[in-house]
């Protein structure tokens, strides 16, 4: 995704869902640890409201990346302070969160980007490129 101010659209978004149960995880007497969801993106932004996030669709109605407050959302660890440039990082969600530990939260989740366009600066091209989404699951074996 591209975009650029000060005109135009203001903000794009992505959304991946539909998650499944991988077979090993799905093994009788498995177990389930925690649950992390993991974007691996080059960006750059000067925007603060370019964000990655996850979320379940189950809970609050699921996230919304066109929304500057999602309470049903976890930030991922995309820096809050703008400039923002990377290239191939990975980001998962901040802190020690999981977005939990059953399989329906591997079917519920939702992992989406937002990238917002500069306002004030129209010579800023703002990018998000995405070559992985996915869920880290951690399990113990029967």
């Amino acid at each position: 995704m591209t975009s650029s101010g000060p005109l135009g659209n203001y903000l794009w978004g992505a959304q991946w869902s539909s998650f499944a149960v991988p077979a090993p995880v799905a093994v009788p007497g498995a177990t389930i640890n925690v649950i992390y969801p993991i974007i691996i993106a080059s960006i750059s932004t000067h925007e603060a409201d370019s964000n990655l996030i996850a979320g379940l669709a189950n809970v609050d109605g699921g996230i919304n990346i066109f929304k500057i407050s999602n309470p049903a959302a976890i930030d991922m660890d995309l820096p809050a302070t703008p400039p923002v440039s990377a290239t191939n990082q990975q980001y998962t969600s901040s802190g020690p969160a999981s977005i939990g530990s059953t399989a329906s939260v591997i079917e519920n989740a939702q992992i989406g980007i937002r990238l917002a366009q500069s306002e004030s600066i129209p010579s800023f091209h703002d990018t998000l490129t995405v070559s992985f989404v996915g869920l880290a699951i951690y399990y113990t074996a029967p």
